[in-house]
Protein backbone atom coordinates (compact mmCIF):
# COMPACT_ATOMS: atom_id res chain seq x y z
CA UNK A 1 0.00 0.00 0.00
CA UNK A 2 2.99 2.11 0.72
CA UNK A 3 4.52 1.75 -3.16
CA UNK A 4 5.02 4.31 -5.71
CA UNK A 5 1.37 4.30 -7.80
CA UNK A 6 3.63 4.60 -10.66
CA UNK A 7 5.53 1.99 -9.63
CA UNK A 8 2.24 -0.55 -9.06
CA UNK A 9 0.83 0.79 -12.41
CA UNK A 10 4.16 -0.93 -14.36
CA UNK A 11 3.96 -4.03 -11.93
CA UNK A 12 0.40 -4.94 -13.68
CA UNK A 13 1.77 -3.64 -17.24
CA UNK A 14 5.30 -5.20 -16.97
CA UNK A 15 4.74 -8.03 -14.18
CA UNK A 16 8.01 -6.27 -12.29
CA UNK A 17 8.40 -3.56 -10.19
CA UNK A 18 10.36 -0.80 -12.47
CA UNK A 19 13.65 0.01 -12.22
CA UNK A 20 15.11 3.42 -11.50
CA UNK A 21 15.70 4.06 -15.49
CA UNK A 22 11.90 2.06 -16.21
CA UNK A 23 10.15 4.75 -13.91
CA UNK A 24 11.31 7.72 -14.80
CA UNK A 25 10.49 6.77 -18.55
CA UNK A 26 7.12 6.12 -17.57
CA UNK A 27 6.74 8.98 -15.59
CA UNK A 28 8.30 11.10 -18.59
CA UNK A 29 5.35 9.51 -20.73
CA UNK A 30 2.35 10.30 -18.26
CA UNK A 31 4.00 13.83 -18.22
CA UNK A 32 3.66 14.12 -21.53
CA UNK A 33 0.00 12.64 -22.08
CA UNK A 34 -1.35 14.11 -19.36
CA UNK A 35 -3.43 17.45 -20.58
CA UNK A 36 -6.98 16.61 -21.93
CA UNK A 37 -8.49 17.74 -25.14
CA UNK A 38 -10.12 21.31 -24.48
CA UNK A 39 -13.14 19.86 -25.98
CA UNK A 40 -13.39 17.45 -23.23
CA UNK A 41 -13.03 20.00 -21.26
CA UNK A 42 -15.94 22.18 -22.82
CA UNK A 43 -18.11 18.93 -22.52
CA UNK A 44 -17.55 18.63 -19.13
CA UNK A 45 -18.83 22.66 -18.99
CA UNK A 46 -21.75 21.46 -20.49
CA UNK A 47 -23.02 18.66 -18.52
CA UNK A 48 -25.85 19.14 -16.33
CA UNK A 49 -24.76 19.91 -12.35
CA UNK A 50 -27.28 17.56 -10.90
CA UNK A 51 -25.86 14.75 -12.88
CA UNK A 52 -24.20 11.66 -11.30
CA UNK A 53 -20.38 11.76 -11.20
CA UNK A 54 -20.17 8.57 -12.96
CA UNK A 55 -21.87 9.54 -15.27
CA UNK A 56 -19.74 12.58 -15.41
CA UNK A 57 -17.12 9.89 -16.15
CA UNK A 58 -18.89 7.86 -18.44
CA UNK A 59 -19.31 11.02 -20.77
CA UNK A 60 -15.60 12.74 -19.52
CA UNK A 61 -14.10 8.97 -21.09
CA UNK A 62 -16.62 8.65 -24.26
CA UNK A 63 -15.32 12.46 -25.05
CA UNK A 64 -12.03 11.10 -24.59
CA UNK A 65 -12.39 8.37 -27.10
CA UNK A 66 -13.91 11.04 -29.58
CA UNK A 67 -10.84 13.10 -29.24
CA UNK A 68 -7.77 10.96 -28.70
CA UNK A 69 -8.52 7.30 -29.84
CA UNK A 70 -5.64 5.98 -32.04
CA UNK A 71 -6.96 2.27 -32.20
CA UNK A 72 -4.43 0.86 -30.61
CA UNK A 73 -4.99 -0.75 -27.26
CA UNK A 74 -2.15 -0.67 -25.57
CA UNK A 75 -1.28 3.54 -26.80
CA UNK A 76 -5.24 3.97 -25.80
CA UNK A 77 -4.31 2.49 -22.12
CA UNK A 78 -1.50 4.53 -21.85
CA UNK A 79 -3.28 7.70 -22.61
CA UNK A 80 -5.96 7.13 -20.32
CA UNK A 81 -3.48 6.14 -17.11
CA UNK A 82 -2.29 9.83 -17.68
CA UNK A 83 -5.23 11.59 -17.94
CA UNK A 84 -7.46 9.80 -15.23
CA UNK A 85 -6.57 12.06 -12.68
CA UNK A 86 -6.99 14.97 -14.47
CA UNK A 87 -10.48 14.20 -16.15
CA UNK A 88 -11.43 13.14 -12.32
CA UNK A 89 -10.13 16.29 -10.54
CA UNK A 90 -11.93 18.50 -13.60
CA UNK A 91 -15.10 16.34 -12.82
CA UNK A 92 -14.85 17.31 -9.50
CA UNK A 93 -13.54 20.85 -9.92
CA UNK A 94 -16.78 21.90 -12.42
CA UNK A 95 -19.28 20.05 -10.54
CA UNK A 96 -18.42 21.54 -7.10
CA UNK A 97 -18.50 25.24 -8.67
CA UNK A 98 -15.00 25.70 -7.81
CA UNK A 99 -14.23 26.93 -11.18
CA UNK A 100 -11.83 26.02 -14.24
CA UNK A 101 -10.07 22.61 -14.19
CA UNK A 102 -6.54 23.17 -13.06
CA UNK A 103 -3.71 22.41 -15.69
CA UNK A 104 -1.10 19.22 -14.72
CA UNK A 105 2.24 20.24 -13.50
CA UNK A 106 4.96 18.55 -15.03
CA UNK A 107 7.10 18.21 -11.49
CA UNK A 108 4.64 16.42 -9.71
CA UNK A 109 3.95 12.63 -9.13
CA UNK A 110 0.86 10.97 -10.32
CA UNK A 111 -1.23 11.15 -7.11
CA UNK A 112 0.41 14.66 -6.08
CA UNK A 113 -0.83 16.06 -9.17
CA UNK A 114 -4.33 15.22 -8.70
CA UNK A 115 -4.61 16.65 -5.24
CA UNK A 116 -2.65 19.51 -6.99
CA UNK A 117 -5.41 19.62 -9.54
CA UNK A 118 -8.52 19.33 -7.45
CA UNK A 119 -7.25 22.69 -5.80
CA UNK A 120 -9.34 22.06 -2.89
CA UNK A 121 -9.69 25.34 -0.99
CA UNK A 122 -7.94 26.11 2.70
CA UNK A 123 -6.05 23.12 2.51
CA UNK A 124 -2.32 23.87 4.76
CA UNK A 125 1.18 21.93 3.42
CA UNK A 126 0.10 19.54 6.55
CA UNK A 127 -3.49 18.86 4.73
CA UNK A 128 -2.17 18.57 1.45
CA UNK A 129 0.24 16.11 2.32
CA UNK A 130 -2.45 13.90 4.21
CA UNK A 131 -4.50 14.10 1.50
CA UNK A 132 -1.79 13.23 -0.80
CA UNK A 133 -0.98 10.31 1.19
CA UNK A 134 -4.52 9.06 1.39
CA UNK A 135 -4.93 9.23 -2.70
CA UNK A 136 -1.33 7.26 -2.93
CA UNK A 137 -2.65 4.15 -0.91
CA UNK A 138 -6.03 4.69 -1.88
CA UNK A 139 -4.96 4.65 -6.14
CA UNK A 140 -2.86 1.51 -4.85
CA UNK A 141 -5.37 -0.59 -2.73
CA UNK A 142 -7.61 0.06 -6.13
CA UNK A 143 -5.28 -0.72 -8.63
CA UNK A 144 -5.29 -4.51 -9.49
CA UNK A 145 -8.84 -5.58 -10.11
CA UNK A 146 -8.07 -8.63 -12.35
CA UNK A 147 -10.39 -10.84 -10.83
CA UNK A 148 -14.29 -11.59 -11.93
CA UNK A 149 -15.56 -8.43 -10.07
CA UNK A 150 -18.79 -7.00 -12.40
CA UNK A 151 -16.74 -4.04 -13.78
CA UNK A 152 -13.34 -6.12 -14.91
CA UNK A 153 -16.07 -8.78 -16.06
CA UNK A 154 -18.18 -6.18 -18.47
CA UNK A 155 -14.58 -4.20 -19.27
CA UNK A 156 -13.62 -7.70 -20.84
CA UNK A 157 -17.03 -8.44 -22.51
CA UNK A 158 -16.75 -5.31 -24.29
CA UNK A 159 -13.10 -5.70 -25.20
CA UNK A 160 -14.02 -9.20 -26.57
CA UNK A 161 -16.16 -7.83 -29.54
CA UNK A 162 -13.10 -5.50 -30.41
CA UNK A 163 -14.89 -2.41 -28.80
CA UNK A 164 -11.64 0.20 -28.85
CA UNK A 165 -10.10 0.64 -24.84
CA UNK A 166 -12.28 3.86 -23.98
CA UNK A 167 -15.76 1.96 -25.25
CA UNK A 168 -14.36 -0.75 -22.97
CA UNK A 169 -13.38 1.20 -20.03
CA UNK A 170 -16.76 3.12 -19.89
CA UNK A 171 -18.37 -0.22 -20.42
CA UNK A 172 -16.48 -1.36 -17.28
CA UNK A 173 -17.21 1.87 -15.47
CA UNK A 174 -21.20 1.66 -16.08
CA UNK A 175 -20.89 -1.30 -14.00
CA UNK A 176 -18.68 -0.02 -11.41
CA UNK A 177 -21.53 3.18 -11.44
CA UNK A 178 -24.48 0.23 -10.16
CA UNK A 179 -25.19 0.46 -6.62
CA UNK A 180 -24.55 -2.95 -5.82
CA UNK A 181 -20.85 -2.44 -6.85
CA UNK A 182 -18.67 0.76 -6.88
CA UNK A 183 -21.60 2.86 -5.64
CA UNK A 184 -22.01 -0.08 -2.92
CA UNK A 185 -19.17 2.42 -1.18
CA UNK A 186 -21.39 5.77 -1.53
CA UNK A 187 -24.15 4.39 -0.17
CA UNK A 188 -22.09 2.73 2.76
CA UNK A 189 -21.06 6.45 3.32
CA UNK A 190 -23.98 8.13 3.39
Amino acid sequence: AEKDPEDVILLLIDKAFPDAQRKAAFATELRRRQALDPQVIATLKAMPRQGHPMKWLLAGLTTMGMTGLTGDYAEDARTIIAQIPTLVAAIYRIRSGWGDPIAPRDDLGYMENFVHMLGVPGLDEAKRADLVHLMRVFEVVHLDHGGGNLSTFVGKAVASGHADMYESLVGAMAGLAGPLHGRANQECLE
